[in-house]
């Protein structure tokens, strides 16, 4: 039985990060996405009303519908390559309240969460800088043909 209940387990955490990946994949705001995940994240867990989440990512909390704060909490904190910090917070009530549950016990599958959010956050980033870099490259071929056009034309005194 232990066995059934720990595969049961890692088959419902690798469901919610398939979840989490289609969500990211969604082309939607980061907001709107993070408060999906912390609404999705407690799926993973035998008693999903048990669970809470909140997502902590450049000074704005994200958090699911049911969100309580509580005693008993997982924390797993990332940052992006820019070094801007993120935090997602579990906490649980009812039957995880007691200690030594082993369902609590979540470091890999916090950590890749956060690994799947600091990836997007940074694709999101380095598709903007492209867009801003391509965008200033024009500006500024169009000002040397503008330069090059005057300085091979005659000054009005000529």
């Amino acid at each position: 039985m232990h066995k059934y209940s720990s595969d049961t387990r890692h088959i419902r955490k690798t469901n919610v990060v398939n979840r989490i990946v289609e969500e990211l994949s969604e082309q939607s705001p980061l907001d709107a996405k993070l408060n999906s995940i912390c609404n999705i994240i407690p799926e993973a867990f035998t008693n999903p009303e048990d669970v809470c989440v909140r997502i902590t990512f450049d000074n704005e909390s994200f958090q699911s519908y049911n969100f309580k704060s509580s005693k008993r909490t997982e924390k797993y904190s990332f940052s992006t390559p820019d070094l801007v910090q993120g935090l997602i917070e579990l906490h649980f009530s009812g039957n995880y309240i007691k200690k030594g549950n082993p369902e609590i016990i979540c470091d890999e599958f916090l950590s890749n969460v956060a690994s799947l959010l600091a990836w997007n956050i940074s694709s999101v980033k380095l598709g903007r800088l492209v867009y801003d870099n391509t965008e200033r490259l024009k500006e500024l071929k169009g000002i040397r043909r503008t330069a090059e056009v005057l300085s091979k034309s005659n000054s009005i005194d000529e």
